[in-house]
């Protein structure tokens, strides 16, 4: 499973992303406690995230790597789903890219 971003963006060179930006992440579950770790790769596109080649947009400065606590009942409760679609909504509470433009692939 993957996150497709549906708005172009803006690479930090000044590349222009077209839409359909794909977004793939490592989950972290520190050994105490009930903190979840995302550190988010961004590619051009399907093609370019099996190669490897990721990009790092403007729009997402400062959020490669997302931390939210978690409250225990939540913890237990995570599955692969719960994550993407958590994730989903961090990033289309960005306004650059905005409700709708995410989708989980």
């Amino acid at each position: 499973m993957a996150l497709q971003i549906n708005v172009s963006l803006t690479a930090k060179g000044g590349l222009t992303i077209p839409t359909g930006s794909i977004v793939k992440f490592v989950t972290i579950f520190p050994e105490n406690g009930t903190e979840m770790h995302c550190n988010l790769k961004v590619y051009k596109d399907a093609s370019t995230a099996a190669t490897r080649e990721d990009i790092y947009p403007k729009e997402l400065s400062g959020k490669m790597g997302i931390v939210k606590q978690l409250s225990m009942e939540d913890y237990d409760s995570l599955t692969p789903a719960t994550v993407h679609a958590w994730l989903k909504a961090e990033l289309e509470a960005i306004a650059e890219i905005g409700v709708g433009n995410v989708v989980i692939i």
